[in-house]
């Protein structure tokens, strides 16, 4: 199923319109995002282009958002893997 909906994305994107995707399964989606809004409790704590995330901290981003959802949950909710 996931292959499926990929390749109905990536076949009807197109460069001049937008996709958002909601998922906690980053790195089956990664490959395609341009930008990265992570939310919290409905309220964005990190929004940021893929390049960028990639760049500053030398990983993924699924390897950010695991590291700020392991944060969050043992820290009790502190935002503090930015």
């Amino acid at each position: 199923a996931r292959e499926f909906i990929m390749r109905t994305i990536l076949t009807n994107y197109s460069e001049d319109g937008s996709v958002l995707i909601s998922t906690h399964l980053i790195l089956d989606v990664e490959q395609v995002l341009d930008e990265a809004v992570f939310l919290r409790q409905g309220s964005v704590v990190l929004h940021e282009s893929v390049d960028s995330i990639r760049e500053r901290t030398n990983g993924s981003v699924d390897q950010l958002f695991r590291e700020m959802f392991r944060t969050q949950v043992w820290n009790g909710g502190e935002d503090n893997a930015r």
